[in-house]
């Protein structure tokens, strides 16, 4: 008896995505249909949008290693004007939040604007 490997992937869309692509909310799990080359082996679990921030999100449970990476950024390529604004990673799952380019913004840390200023004032001398 063969031990199958399973993981869950979850993909969200931004509210300003989901709002500005409203075909892409609709049409989303024919997207990773072709993504994944319509491999049976990914089955939409569930589908459902955050009462808070109308956030939708799809939640996959895959049988074996997934190519993740080929499948981001298929969506990526589908999508306009889409970013990939976060990801997670345990040993079971990976969740991935896609934005829009235009509209979602980077939240900037303390850390990051200090970061950002050393390297202007001390990064060029010549």
């Amino acid at each position: 008896m063969a031990f199958v490997s399973r993981r869950t992937v979850q993909f969200s869309l931004s509210p300003a995505l989901a709002t500005s692509q409203e075909w892409a909310v609709k049409v989303f799990p024919a997207i990773i249909q072709r993504a994944t080359g319509y491999n049976e082996r990914w089955t939409l679990v569930e589908q459902s949008v955050d009462a808070a921030d109308g956030t939708p999100a799809w939640r996959y449970e895959v049988q074996g290693l997934p190519e993740i990476d080929l499948v981001v950024d298929h969506v990526i390529h589908e999508l306009t004007d889409v970013v990939l604004l976060s990801e997670e990673h345990t040993v079971t799952s990976d969740i991935f939040t896609f934005g829009s380019m235009r509209r979602d913004r980077p939240v900037r840390t303390e850390q990051t604007a200090t970061s950002d200023t050393e390297q202007l004032i001390g990064g060029d001398e010549r």
